[in-house]
């Protein structure tokens, strides 16, 4: 069975490419997958957004990973 992924999967995934570019860093670094789909996935949690991010940048990077894809 192949897995089916909506576009919104791709649009948080780009979310995470903005963040590393702006942290320079491994997101979830030390994390396990089970962890990350907790938090991320049916919590909500987000990573903490730089504070060296510019501010449009960083709006960007919360509307790509909002909770409604909409």
């Amino acid at each position: 069975i192949t897995p089916r992924y909506a576009e919104a999967s791709d649009v948080y995934t780009l979310a995470i490419i903005f963040w590393e570019i702006v942290a320079r860093e491994i997101p979830y670094k030390g994390v396990t997958d089970t962890q990350i789909i907790i938090s991320a996935v049916k919590q909500g949690e987000r990573l903490p957004i730089p504070g060296q991010a510019d501010s449009r940048f960083s709006a960007l990077i919360q509307k790509c990973w909002a909770p409604n894809p909409q």
